[in-house]
């Protein structure tokens, strides 16, 4: 029983990390989005 706690604990940590390396990722890539879009609204409103 402790080794399958401890196997279960171990994936759900996994789990988590990858999870969160994504989430982090993801909200780069929207950030750069987001400054990207606000250049060209920018460009085309000061022209």
């Amino acid at each position: 029983m402790a080794v399958f706690k401890a196997a279960a604990f171990t994936a759900i940590l996994a789990l988590i990390m990858t999870a969160s390396r994504a989430l982090a990722d993801g909200f780069s890539v929207i950030a750069r989005h987001m400054s990207a879009i606000d250049g060209i609204l920018r460009s085309m409103g000061g022209s």
